[in-house]
């Protein structure tokens, strides 16, 4: 079967209520997780981010264009007294040709089972075969009353690319309501544990209830992709368990090809191993998944930078930048890109657009008109000002402070913060000891030795470096 893509725009909620709205956002984002889980890999299904910014009203023409796709499945959605009604029409995007429409209706707690349901006939009529082993998740048996509530709870998460921390708040709250009075909702479980790690609070604790909800979701459906990618981060990121995190990360590939997020995590694991060439890979099969976002334009930047490929590191956050000018990651990755060249101009430049979109003060960013050194110099002041704030108040962690520190040549100060962060696991910088190019300062260190030691990465800082 030659290599094919399909898209699934947002639905149309045929209803007013914000409800309705809810439901049709859930639909979409519901049949696009399951044909990830059941076309086979050649078979691409673009992810949510990219899907999202194409609106009912866009053209199967535009759409084709922008995300190169063979087909489209557009739908709307309604509600018939106390059932739904799903109405799917799957296009050629070549021809714009309607190659079928069906209508299906059913109570809301059946809501997998439809989706299930059009996502099989999708399979088979791109490819044929449909994946072995996947079966609909859990959902059946579960009180009309919480499936708003999820539903809600998912809308709440999607609706925007960017939630605002009240929207992750409250659809914290609604799941966390819903699993209480419906436990074997697995569904929820599984969004209860990617949207408690979106909270603002200390690691540790939220962590831990990341993975209570993880493992009581695959408790009651073994076969949920995103719960087993939650277990897969958690044991890279706070266990520093390298073995697990490639088994359970392999295990949700296993379980959803087509999912971009699995791919997107992957990278982190292999970059951790000073195995680059294989995260940039795994960055650009999350890509061919999903175009159009800015977050995988910018970490490919990322990567490139963590493999000491600056010009590369350059080209690739200007990419992600023609999407959103203003997203500060790939803003910040250029800058450490063009400082590791020595392109102090240029990074003077992107320091200044930097204090801008941070809310920096007015007299600090007119201090940094001056000279290239003191626009890079403000900025770094800036982020160290508002970190030690953070941190004060527990929504920092050591690590992330420490590269602040480590920016201003206090070393020793850097040094203490990443022993403090060692004990409580919390900062993402752990598991990148041994690859990350800001920490190059403190290599000679015997303490920063016994701290790459300590993570127990199975790489030395040498080899990782000289094999980027």
């Amino acid at each position: 079967v030659r290599s094919s893509r399909l898209v699934v725009p947002p639905s149309t909620g045929l209803g007013a209520a914000a409800a309705d709205t809810a439901l049709a956002a859930a639909v979409t984002e519901g049949l696009i997780g399951r044909l990830a889980e059941l076309l086979p890999p050649e078979i691409g299904v673009i992810a949510r981010t990219s899907a999202m910014r194409f609106r009912a009203a866009a053209s199967v023409a535009d759409v084709r264009e922008a995300l190169g796709v063979d087909y489209v499945l557009e739908g709307s959605v309604a509600r018939a007294g106390g059932e739904i009604r799903v109405h799917a029409r799957f296009i050629h995007a070549g021809d714009q040709a309607h190659l079928w429409a069906e209508t299906h209706e059913a109570p809301i707690d059946e809501l997998p089972r439809v989706q299930h349901v059009i996502a099989e006939r999708i399979a088979t009529s791109v490819s044929g075969q449909l994946r072995t082993g996947a079966t609909p998740a859990a959902g059946k048996s579960v009180p009309p009353a919480a499936w708003e509530s999820y539903l809600q709870a998912r809308y709440l998460l999607s609706a925007r690319l960017d939630p605002s921390s009240e929207e992750i708040a409250t659809a914290v709250e609604l799941l966390e309501e819903v699993v209480a009075g419906a436990p074997d909702f697995a569904l929820a479980w599984s969004a209860l544990a990617d949207a408690v790690p979106r909270l603002a609070g200390p690691a540790p604790e939220i962590n831990a209830r990341s993975r209570r909800a993880a493992e009581r979701a695959l408790a009651l459906d073994p076969g949920l992709a995103r719960p087993r990618h939650r277990l897969a981060s958690l044991a890279l990121y706070q266990e520093w368990d390298w073995g697990e995190a490639e088994r359970q990360f392999d295990w949700a590939l296993s379980l959803a090809p087509n999912l971009a997020l699995n791919h997107h995590s992957r990278a982190a694991w292999f970059a951790t191993q000073g195995r680059h060439e294989e995260a940039l890979e795994s960055i650009d099969r999350a890509l061919r998944l999903d175009p159009l976002s800015v977050v995988l334009h910018a970490d490919a930047g990322w990567y490139l930078f963590v493999a000491r490929r600056y010009e590369e590191a350059i080209l690739r956050c200007r990419e992600a930048l023609e999407l959103v000018p203003e997203h500060r990651g790939a803003n910040s990755y250029l800058l450490h890109s063009q400082l590791a060249l020595g392109r102090v101009e240029e990074a003077a430049e992107t320091a200044r657009r930097l204090l801008v979109i941070e809310g920096a003060p007015d007299d600090l960013v007119a201090r940094a008109t001056g000279s290239s050194e003191a626009a890079v110099e403000a900025l770094r002041r800036h982020r160290l000002v508002v970190l030690e704030a953070d941190y004060a108040q527990g929504r920092a962690s050591p690590g992330r402070l420490d590269v602040a520190r480590l920016d201003l040549g206090d070393e020793d100060t850097a040094l203490a913060l990443l022993e403090e962060g060692l004990e409580s696991r919390w900062g993402w910088i752990y598991p990148f000891l041994a690859v990350y190019p800001l920490l190059d300062p403190l290599a000679d260190e015997p303490r920063f030795q016994r701290l790459v030691d300590a993570v127990g990465i199975p790489i030395d800082r040498a080899e990782a470096t000289a094999t980027s």
